[in-house]
């Protein structure tokens, strides 16, 4: 099997360097070999998909590592002024409860910028971040229900 653009394509979106799929390539007979039987053919191109499996196991695992590493970063912040903001935050919503991020900028007094950055760093699992029903173009942020046992 010759390599086509298709397999160009495949080892690009996999991250594969294209000389990684030069030994995929058919193995021509010279002229003064003899002719190989139907069975031997068979046997070498099931060798090669084995061999191509076996590689796209292996990236796959790369890519799924890669990928549960993306899930589960997690950041924390350090500074103390993002520690304050981010406690003033939380006042807010407690007391006010769900705030559009205009709303929260102007309480907070911190730009549009500093706003997303500060909600990168919320804990998902306490905070909620939705666009408003009427007016899509608007992000509010409320606290999650915490439910106790």
């Amino acid at each position: 099997m010759a390599t086509t653009a298709e397999d160009a394509r495949a080892a690009l979106l996999l991250g594969l360097p294209t000389a990684d799929l030069t030994h995929f390539k058919e193995v021509r007979e010279s002229e003064g070999d003899e002719p190989r039987s139907g069975s031997d053919e068979l046997k070498e191109q099931i060798a090669i998909l084995v061999d191509r499996v076996d590689m796209l196991c292996v990236y796959q695992d790369k890519l799924e590592a890669r990928l549960a590493g993306l899930e589960t970063k997690s950041c924390k912040p350090t500074g103390t002024k993002t520690l304050a903001r981010l406690k003033g935050l939380r006042e807010i919503l407690k007391q006010r409860g769900p705030t559009t991020f205009k709303e929260m900028e102007r309480l907070l007094k911190v730009s549009p910028r500093e706003m997303l950055r500060l909600t990168k760093k919320l804990d998902n699992r306490q905070y909620e971040i939705f666009r408003r029903e009427g007016d899509i173009r608007e992000k509010v942020i409320r606290l999650r229900s915490q439910i106790r046992n």
